[in-house]
């Protein structure tokens, strides 16, 4: 029964762990409402996404290394919250012109963006190590705490101001830390006794043979282009709001019912993966991607953009929960938290390249557009991907 405590205990880490992250969506709020233009704002998006292509790598590393995801997702976790502790205040601080808010989230972008994969890492390895602790479901938990606390920072944005959300980390950080030290080691390689031969060849990670694989690779390559509509959305959503003439505080509520349509997705991502490979679930969900693009260029009321965005939530679920089982398990022996953490990385550089694409379509076409163009592309992503697995079949080439 000791498997049930540990996945209880896991889901209820990320409950808190995610839920209290909510205030890096509105980190675009933040800075439109201090003056800045699209234009900016997106530069500092894709700026601060820069650093996310190089630390979740390092990190990855760094716990293979070690031999311990979860103590790397600890110390990363706790070196964020400290962070967020100041952010609050320094928002109102002015450093010439410039928010003091800008300044910290640079240096807290080395620690707060490796955390997510380093987290699904983590999950990956305690599954493989006790089968009957399922990623998906302590992930579901994720997904509720992150719904959970977005209705509540609707109210904070209502009520006071969007900066008090990032206090949501640090309060949680207490319990996050003592359920990960009450977890303990339990991944595949905190094993038993044949340990101490294990010291000289594997201590050479070797990341080079990460590049050789050819599935991991084309996966990243039209990941780049189709993780742009979620990593860029709480970029986008305000001023697609605001264009609909809905008030911002909406925001909470939409990103919220979106977060909590993740939860019955990730109880079905078990029965999907004993039916279908992910070769065939991240396709469709890339398809998806596409055409929720082009309607949200269309929609004109909000109430039917949440309708829309529901449903992308329960998409988004099955797309992360399959992206992180193909490219962990297509990983070289010993790189299985490098390649998880390389996937974080692509999806900043996603992020870094849409928000620089975003920023300057909002600014020179309209946010409608900016939709069309954005979903046109992913639309083409979706095809390649597609073609590079019937190219990969028809030559045999080995996972």
């Amino acid at each position: 029964m000791e498997y049930k405590v540990t996945q209880r205990r896991l889901n209820l880490v990320e409950f808190l762990y995610m839920g209290s992250m909510i205030g890096s969506s509105y980190i675009a709020m933040i800075l439109k409402n201090s003056g800045m233009d699209s234009v900016t704002v997106g530069s500092i998006q894709s700026a601060l996404a820069c650093i996310g292509m190089i630390a979740p790598p390092i990190a990855g590393m760094i716990a293979d290394k070690i031999g311990s995801v979860r103590k790397t997702f600890t110390v990363t976790f706790t070196i964020t919250a400290i962070f967020w502790l100041i952010i609050p205040i320094s928002a109102s601080i002015k450093i010439a012109g410039i928010p003091l808010m800008v300044f910290l989230l640079f240096v807290d972008a080395w620690s707060r963006l490796p955390v997510g994969s380093l987290m699904d890492s983590w999950l990956m390895e305690v599954q493989e190590a006790e089968p009957r602790i399922v990623y998906a479901h302590a992930r579901k938990y994720g997904s509720l705490g992150y719904a959970f606390f977005s209705l509540i920072s609707s109210l904070v944005v209502a009520w006071i101001a969007p900066q008090y959300i990032f206090y949501f980390l640090p309060i949680c950080a207490i319990p996050v830390l003592l359920l990960c030290r009450r977890i303990g080691q339990t991944e595949a390689t905190a094993a038993p006794a044949a340990a101490p031969k294990r010291d000289e060849p594997k201590q050479k990670l070797q990341v080079g043979r990460v590049f050789k694989k050819y599935y991991i690779m084309t996966y990243f390559a039209c990941a780049i282009i189709v993780w742009m509509p979620f990593m860029c959305s709480y970029t986008m959503l305000p001023y697609l709001i605001t264009d609909m003439g809905a008030d911002n505080s909406m925001m909470g509520i939409v990103i919220g019912l979106r977060a909590l349509m993740e939860v019955p997705a990730f109880m079905l991502v078990p029965i999907i993966g004993r039916r279908y490979s992910s070769k065939v679930v991240l396709p469709l969900c890339f398809a998806y991607y596409a055409i929720e693009q082009i309607l949200c260029a269309l929609i004109g009321g909000v109430w039917l953009l949440t309708g829309l965005l529901m449903i992308s939530g329960m998409v988004y679920a099955i797309m992360l929960s399959n992206s992180i089982s193909y490219v962990h398990s297509m990983a070289p022996p010993g790189l299985n938290a490098t390649v998880v953490t390389m996937n974080g990385a692509v999806m900043n550089l996603s992020s870094i390249l849409g928000h620089l694409l975003v920023g300057a379509l909002i600014s020179g076409v309209g946010i409608r557009m900016c939709y069309t163009i954005i979903g046109a592309m992913t639309a083409f992503a979706a095809g390649m991907m597609v073609l590079f697995l019937l190219f990969g079949k028809k030559k045999q080439i080995a996972a």
